[in-house]
């Protein structure tokens, strides 16, 4: 099973947050699956991406546990206790490796956080996904460390498909980040699970 680690950086991004609790207030004794993951308590970094961009730390949503993905790299914010609880970071981590394998395309693992509401995306440079009610469902910002938003509604069928959301932005910011022509994207990519 994927070794989970808690994200070296959570208790910058904490503090960065304006949340004074422990990550590890809130690691959850099992996921809503019943696995049991081993987690590893890693040291604080003092070479976070994050660090050095205080507008971008203040625009994301208060992030109260991280988690880094040791077989992709892929890192989850969550923002929720819920979140923590009922979203096996596991799921993300299979998405990314499915959109990588069907769009044919790799790129520097993302910090996907997992916001409660619409998402707001953090610059004006944002890739937005709508729902078709007009409300933003998912964004990425490109930068030395890729944020992926995701409303938390995608993870359970009230936005449709799961995870349709997760996986379109996934697959955009991977085809994107290549500097391939947005007429050629594999749209169908998203629309089956890994």
């Amino acid at each position: 099973m994927t070794r989970l680690l808690i994200l070296a950086t959570s208790t910058v991004l904490l503090s960065a947050c304006g949340n004074g609790g422990s990550p590890l207030d809130s690691v959850p004794e099992a996921f809503a699956d019943g696995s049991n993951p081993p987690v590893q308590v890693v040291s604080s970094a003092s070479t976070d991406p994050l660090s050095d961009d205080t507008e971008l730390i203040s625009a994301l949503p208060e992030i109260i546990m991280g988690i880094t993905l040791a077989d992709s790299g892929i890192r989850v914010g969550f923002t929720s206790l819920d979140q923590v609880r009922d979203l096996d970071p596991s799921y993300i981590e299979r998405q990314w490796q499915h959109m990588q394998s069907c769009t044919g395309q790799v790129a520097v693992a993302p910090l996907v956080v997992i916001t409660e509401q619409a998402v707001t995306p953090l610059t004006n440079d944002d890739d937005v996904i709508f729902n078709i009610d007009g409300v933003p469902a998912a964004s990425s910002s490109a930068g030395q460390l890729p944020i992926i938003q995701v409303r938390e509604a995608d993870f359970d069928g009230s936005l449709g498909n799961v995870g349709f959301n997760l996986r379109s932005i996934l697959g955009r910011y991977l085809w994107l980040s290549a500097n391939l022509a947005e007429r050629d994207y594999p749209f169908t990519c998203a629309r089956t699970e890994g």
